[in-house]
């Protein structure tokens, strides 16, 4: 009993699979590259805070505003 392997199929499914597994490489890296170019957060630092608190109310106010207000007021003029 002899066990007959076509070289040439054989060799063709193995530059194949030598192929792809190469662009698979190559794209992957690809990919890793362009995220690291395209990150807006290159450097590691974390951004600043600068928020507005709208919700901030005083006592004893004769123009005290309410909170519904504020809120219309920061809606419409933004920050």
């Amino acid at each position: 009993m002899t066990i007959f392997i076509p070289i040439k199929k054989t060799l063709k499914r193995f530059l194949f699979l030598c192929l792809f597994v190469m662009l698979t490489y190559l794209v992957a890296h690809l990919h890793v590259f362009m995220m690291d170019r395209l990150n807006p957060m290159h450097n590691g630092t974390l951004p600043v805070p600068n928020a507005i608190e709208v919700s901030t109310t005083t006592k004893n106010e004769k123009n005290s505003t309410t909170v519904l207000d504020q809120l219309r007021l920061f809606y419409w003029y933004g920050p």
